[in-house]
């Protein structure tokens, strides 16, 4: 956990809460730095077989009349949760970076956060993957924590997705946001529609030459039905944390990913199909459904069976209703 905060705006569920963003979670001083420098998190599924993370093809650096100042090359994340650097090779050193452009590639990224820091070091605010939630963009939890909330729990932001060739049905290939509207400056606004005039989110793996001003725009329609990914039809994420809810995953229109189990609410949510069950380790009901997990593969793998118990002519039976062939577990704050 860091121990310098910086305020922030945050998005938990659905109500608001000034978030304390990490200091550790910034881009450490660079010595040889000659630009903004922009670190990206990834989401993190945790395993092997996923995707959280992807490609980024592009970052830029704009000043505050919207010029852009320069732009840094594609880099693409080892695995789930890596994390990012970018220094924007500008022609102005010491110019702040005020809005930051991120441009992604052909593989899906499901970002989590973005920090900013100038070449003077001062900080520039932090992105969350909360924001693209809250303004109609595809999302998805993620267990990786960027600081706390103001009441002193634990804040582990969404993360948003984006692709560059929408074969995943996508529809956002890059955004754009004002550095300092989420940092310290602006820590006591309510994350309404003027938020999102903020992030500007386009369809195209290109450069967003607007800068963010209309509200109308950031805030859109993103309900395009999608087809999962084979690994999120193969795994199955079971979560501890006590703010994440299946139920609102399930309730969502624009949430995608992998099947979603949460102890908080005792739910199990079929993503392919919106499908919400309740857990019998929390009720038992009608319809409700056991997890069974076991390791496979010398535990380098845990392996998953969803069983319903129905009522049946007076008795319950019990009968398959889903299998995984991997399971994360997501531990619990302590």
């Amino acid at each position: 956990m860091a121990l310098g905060f910086v305020d922030a705006i945050g998005l938990l569920g659905t109500g608001l809460g000034i978030i304390q963003f990490g200091l550790d979670n910034f881009v450490p001083d660079q010595e040889d730095a000659k630009g903004t420098i922009v670190g990206i998190k990834g989401g993190d599924g945790s395993g092997a077989s996923d995707t959280l993370g992807g490609e980024i093809s592009k970052v830029y650096a704009y000043n505050s009349q919207n010029v852009q100042l320069g732009s840094a090359g594609g880099q693409t994340m080892a695995g789930n949760a890596d994390y990012l650097t970018f220094t924007v090779d500008q022609d102005v050193p010491g110019a702040q970076g005020q809005y930051i452009g991120i441009q992604n590639g052909n593989d899906a990224t499901c970002i989590s956060w973005i920090t900013v820091k100038m070449f003077d070091n001062s900080l520039g605010g932090a992105w969350t993957g909360d924001i693209g939630r809250f303004c109609g963009q595809t999302w998805f939890e993620s267990q990786e924590v960027a600081g706390q909330l103001d009441d002193g729990t634990v804040y582990r932001p969404s993360c948003t997705w984006l692709d560059g060739n929408h074969d995943n049905d996508i529809p956002s290939a890059s955004l754009k946001f004002a550095t300092y509207a989420y940092g310290n400056d602006t820590s006591h606004i309510t994350l309404d529609q003027d938020a999102c005039g903020s992030t500007i989110f386009a369809a195209d793996e290109g450069e967003i030459t607007d800068a963010p001003a209309d509200p109308s725009m950031a805030k859109r329609s993103n309900l395009i039905p999608r087809a999962r990914l084979p690994w999120m039809e193969k795994k199955l994420i079971i979560s501890n944390i006590a703010s994440h809810s299946a139920t609102n995953l399930c309730n969502s229109e624009t949430s995608w990913g992998p099947d979603f189990a949460s102890s908080s609410d005792g739910k199990l949510c079929d993503m392919a199909t919106k499908t919400l069950y309740t857990l019998c380790s929390k009720e038992q009901i009608d319809g409700c459904v056991e997890v069974d997990t076991k390791p496979v593969n010398d535990a380098a793998h845990t392996a998953s069976v969803a069983t319903q118990k129905l009522s049946v002519a007076k008795r319950t039976v019990s009968g398959p209703l889903k299998s995984y062939e991997e399971t994360a577990v997501w531990a619990g704050d302590n």
